[in-house]
């Protein structure tokens, strides 16, 4: 079973926001270098000659027009 749908990490998260002042800040961080790291990945991917084609089968891309700065 997905942890992240149980009751038991709802309410794990739950009091953990009510016990932590930081947390704000903390999921914050966490997100951002996420979204970071998938950029430096998908810039990674996007040196390599077949590149593009990569990504377009990672995502399962089919509309290159719909993504004009990768295709």
């Amino acid at each position: 079973m997905d942890l992240l749908r149980t009751n038991e990490f709802r309410e794990w998260w739950a009091e953990y926001v009510r016990t932590n002042p930081n947390w704000k800040k903390i999921h914050t961080q966490f997100i951002n270098n996420y979204f970071e790291q998938r950029y430096r990945w998908t810039e990674l991917i996007l040196k390599d000659a077949k590149g593009k084609k990569v990504l377009r089968e990672l995502y399962g891309i089919r509309n290159r027009k719909g993504y004009p700065s990768y295709f």
